[in-house]
C-alpha cells in the first residue's frame, strides 16, 4: 500500500516509524492504530486493491508527485514558530532559546543527511504518474 504525506518535500520525512521519500510511503503492512493515526493526521493511504482512505479535505485526485522543480518556501522565510512546528514535525530537536539561524541550520543539517537522490526521485515521479493513471481510470 501507499501512504501520501499531507506536506510533502523532497527528499526523505519520517512520521510514526513511516519513512516518506518526496511524500510517498510504500509499506507492506500497517498497523490498525498506525493507520488512525495516519488518517487522523490527514495522510491519504492507497491499499493495494486500489481502495483509498482519505480526510475529507483532501482533493479527489491524488497529489501530483514531487521533483526537482518544486519550490519551497524559503526556511529564511518563516517565522522561529514556524521553524520550530517544522522541527518538530521532522523530529529535530531544537533546544529553548534557540535562535532562527540555529534551527535553520539544524533542519538544513537533518534534511541534508535524509536527501532523496535524484534516482530516488525519479523512480517515485513514475509511482505518482501510475497511481495517477490508475486513479484516472477508476
Amino acid at each position: 500500500m501507499r501512504i501520501f504525506h499531507p506536506r510533502p518535500q523532497i527528499g526523505r520525512q519520517k512520521f510514526i516509524g513511516v519513512e516518506f521519500h518526496g511524500g510517498v510511503a510504500e509499506v507492506s503492512e500497517l498497523h490498525p492504530e498506525r493507520r488512525v493515526a495516519l488518517e487522523q493526521h490527514g495522510f491519504l493511504i492507497q491499499f493495494d486493491d486500489g481502495t483509498v482512505s482519505a480526510p475529507g479535505d483532501w482533493p479527489l485526485a491524488l497529489p501530483e508527485p514531487l521533483s526537482a522543480s518544486a519550490e519551497p518556501t524559503p526556511l529564511a522565510d518563516l517565522s522561529v514558530a514556524e521553524l520550530r512546528e517544522i522541527a518538530d514535525f521532522e523530529g529535530v530537536e531544537v533546544p529553548k532559546g534557540a535562535k532562527k539561524a540555529d534551527i535553520i541550520a539544524a533542519l538544513d543539517e537533518q534534511r541534508e543527511a535524509l536527501a532523496a537522490t535524484p534516482s530516488e526521485i525519479a523512480i517515485l515521479d513514475e509511482l505518482a504518474a501510475e497511481l495517477r493513471a490508475d486513479a484516472d481510470g477508476v
